[in-house]
């Protein structure tokens, strides 16, 4: 749930630990997406969002792009693969609010891409801005749990269906 806040740009930008331009930047896509709309004048004004998640249709052209939800540890993410193809995290997405020791100590490069994320705006207050492509699915499972995760079991269909039965499905 997001809360009706009052806050500068600057203080933003200074309370999540980012740039102000990051910040705007951020203002900017999401305004364009429609995700975002101005209420009031520039000066008195401030941002209301109009939708974070939405429902999405994963179905593309090819019949074999599918939908995967992720929710553990308070996160809630929709995620979308095909064959050949990356493994991409919805906007709109959640990550867990903490992260566990075990993803600095045993998965470094998770730890370190997930901060970088944050800082860069992709995530924040613990929402993706933008869909964002990873090099596996373990590594957006792992971001978003704030702990290491094996993604071909931990993402999963609306109906159970673990990415590796779906993966499995598609070799065949």
């Amino acid at each position: 749930m997001i809360a009706d806040v009052k806050i500068s740009i600057s203080e933003l930008a200074k309370k999540i630990g980012i740039s102000q331009t990051a910040v705007e930047n951020n203002i900017r896509w999401l305004k364009s997406n429609k995700i975002i709309r101005r209420i009031g004048s520039a000066k008195g004004g401030y941002w209301k969002v109009v939708d974070v998640t939405g429902d999405r249709d994963f179905k593309q052209s090819s019949g074999k792009r599918r939908g995967f939800v992720l929710r553990t540890n308070g996160a809630d993410a929709h995620g979308s693969i095909g064959p050949g193809h990356p493994f991409v995290v919805l906007r709109g997405s959640v990550v867990s609010s903490g992260i566990m020791p075990s993803l600095k100590s045993r998965t470094p490069n998770y730890y370190k891409l997930r901060c970088k994320l944050t800082k860069d705006g992709t995530i924040v207050n613990g929402v993706f801005t933008s869909d964002c492509e990873f090099a596996s699915p373990s590594a957006a499972s792992s971001v978003i749990a704030g702990r290491p995760s094996n993604g071909r079991i931990d993402w999963k269909t609306a109906d159970g269906r673990s990415l590796k039965d779906v993966q499995e499905e598609w070799r065949t």
